[in-house]
């Protein structure tokens, strides 16, 4: 893609960052001079529904907001299948590559950060936006220090749409930052962006992360029940304010941390004066409802009220032509920002093939899906909830919102009422889990714990006992345990070497088992291609799906290279590392502790494509060296 210009405008330059969803280049704006950054959705999603909203919403959430510490979005485009945005370039680092090569960050820089965050965040919120991806991976820092929130990517509307996607393509998220609320698969507001901003100055302050665990779901499990701990006993050099204004941040109940982004930077302004804290208070009742929708009405209500009063003063006090001012000017105001709505919303959709998302809220979802299939769009149950007030089948929420941007043969996903919301336990016994948590979602509520038998005669994952009865009935949301025959399988691994992948991923998938990482060696006795060796050995018995690790056989690029660099001090950690250009990967080839004094190494580089390398020094940490390497291919 380097070096391909975009719409005879934008000339893509060298790969700076990529993730599950985009790809991000260095590019250049012939109209306007400037350095950009083009981002770029991965072909493979170009046909997928979700990835495609996900990124048109992230040009359309963070081309509506304009902060110091808020990317600038300047064009959402499209040319020959390869749909980008072009975005402000920001010539720094991320947080999370500050944090990976400093370590533990000083009080003032953690406070700095956290609190231009809060700044980003309150205007985020003001707009009704709930970021949901809050991490050190998505703030971008600049040569000025000026931090800059990105990836608007899962962003959502914050109101009763604004639902955690726990369906089979998981929740989004990174598990490592997001709340309580969202590892429940529940509706997510404010105050779970504060949430993972509090797990991200806890980061800065000590290094990492406060929960982690061998799996995504373990880490859940942490932010689901353990207290979080104390920050102070990672750093000591953190103050007790700051450990204070974390615990706070990282309430599990959502009403019991800041309600707000300004109260947060408050606080944290004043960690600045009072280190030693005392000054973090605990939510009441009264402030969280405040904080609420139905407190917030009530706010706006007493303010309205206040103002009328003040107007019925004015009016006794300057007579009509001041309230015909004031009437203009909000008439003038209105219609201002009537247009401009209109506008934004015409601007967004410049795509091909695109149009803006009809409303089907409060509709009946089998009557809106056989409405709008004569259109080519289709409706997706995303979800569904319980509520007595409700018809059972409504549509209560929308993704698109009405009038946002949607393909023109795309789905619209609809979270649906399903009635009261006390459910009747539906029986699962003799159901297999996988149709046992299908059935219990349908019905409003989860699996809960798995008990394993390896006792039963039945199936493997047979349902064999669930733990309350059906026909009683739970709350919506609750978890039944259940009970799963665990009766082990045992496959045996087949013989692969000789064999290509192909022939080798055929044989695994009829054996039960799967194909797991897969290495490179050279073998001049074997043909190219073919499989060299294999883990476990033919023969051996593995469980049902495990994975075989297979090394295939290729001429590799090869490069010796001699490394000189002088070390400052006696025990001083190096760190060799090799950066390949071709395929992206970061090996580590030295790490030792050295004395003061001249060190010399010769390295054996290895790739499995030839071209150019780099070879980066590190000294306790913080790179000192960087020399380039050509690898070519041995003969």
């Amino acid at each position: 893609m380097t070096g391909k210009t975009l719409n005879n405008r934008y000339l893509v330059g060298e790969l700076i960052g990529s993730g599950g969803m985009a790809i991000v280049y260095k590019g250049h704006d012939a109209h306007t001079g400037k350095t950009v950054a083009i981002k770029m959705l991965r072909p493979e999603f170009n046909e997928d529904e979700e990835f495609m909203e996900r990124f048109i919403r992230e040009a359309q959430v963070a081309a509506s907001l304009n902060h110091e510490n808020l990317i600038d979005i300047f064009d959402v485009s499209e040319q020959d299948g390869i749909y980008y945005i072009v975005m402000e370039y920001i010539d720094g680092l991320t947080l999370k590559e500050l944090i990976h090569r400093q370590g533990r960050l000083d009080n003032y820089t953690a406070i700095s950060i956290a609190r231009q965050m809060c700044l980003a965040m309150r205007l985020v919120h003001r707009a009704h936006i709930v970021h949901r991806d809050i991490k050190p991976q998505n703030i971008l820092l600049d040569r000025k220090g000026i931090a800059k929130l990105t990836d608007f990517g899962i962003a959502k509307a914050a109101g009763a749409d604004t639902i955690t996607n726990a369906s089979e393509k998981g929740v989004l998220g990174s598990v490592h930052y997001f709340s309580p609320e969202q590892a429940r698969g529940e509706k997510v507001g404010l105050q779970s962006d504060v949430y993972s901003l509090g797990v991200v100055l806890y980061e800065m302050l000590a290094g990492e992360a406060p929960f982690d665990g061998e799996t995504p779901i373990a880490v859940a499990l942490h932010h689901l029940h353990t207290p979080p701990p104390s920050v102070r006993l990672k750093n000591p050099k953190a103050t007790k304010a700051l450990d204070e204004i974390i615990q706070k941040a990282l309430a599990k109940e959502p009403s019991q941390r800041y309600q707000s982004a300004e109260m947060m930077y408050s606080d944290l302004g004043q960690a600045l004066i009072y280190p030693d804290g005392g000054f973090v208070r605990a939510e009441t009742a009264k402030s969280a409802a405040s904080s609420s929708p139905q407190g917030e009405r009530e706010e706006q209500r007493a303010s309205q009220d206040a103002q009328e009063e003040g107007e019925e003063a004015q009016k006794h006090h300057h007579g009509p032509s001041v309230l015909l001012t004031i009437a203009l000017c909000l008439g003038f105001l209105g219609l201002l920002g009537y247009f401009a709505s209109i506008l934004f919303l015409k601007q967004m959709v410049v795509l091909p093939g695109w149009r803006p998302a009809p409303g089907v809220v409060g509709s009946n979802v089998d009557a809106a899906a056989q409405r709008y299939e004569k259109e080519g769009l289709s409706i997706e149950i995303a979800g569904t909830i319980f509520d007595d007030t409700i018809q059972a089948g409504n549509v209560i929420a929308q993704e698109p919102m009405q009038n946002f941007p949607i393909r023109s043969d795309g789905a619209i996903r609809v979270t649906v009422c399903r009635g009261p919301e006390f459910p009747a336990v539906p029986s699962v016994v003799g159901k297999t889990i996988d149709e046992a948590k299908e059935i219990l979602r349908l019905s409003g509520l989860k699996a809960g714990s798995i008990v394993q038998d390896e006792s039963s005669d039945a199936p493997r994952g047979t349902v064999l006992e669930q733990y309350v009865k059906a026909g009683e009935t739970r709350h919506n949301g609750d978890e039944i345990s259940l009970c799963v025959s665990a009766r082990p399988v045992v496959r045996a691994v087949p013989k692969l070497t000789g064999q290509s992948r192909e022939a080798a991923e055929e044989a695994l998938k009829e054996a039960g088992l799967t194909l797991g990482e897969v290495g490179f060696e050279q073998n001049a006795a074997m043909e190219p291609d073919q499989i060299v060796r294999q883990d476990p050995l033919p023969g051996m018995n593995l469980g049902d799906g495990e994975p075989v690790q297979i090394w295939i056989n290729r001429a590799l690029a090869q490069s010796t290279h001699s490394i000189e660099i002088e070390v400052p001090e006696d025990q001083t950690k190096v760190m060799i590392y090799q950066e390949d250009h071709q395929t992206n990967e970061v090996k580590l080839l030295v790490e030792v502790l050295r004395d003061k004094g001249p060190f010399q190494v010769d390295l054996d580089l290895v790739s499995i494509e030839p071209g150019e390398n780099e070879v980066v020094i590190y000294l306790n940490g913080v790179e000192r060296k960087r020399e380039t390497v050509i690898l070519v291919e041995a003969p």
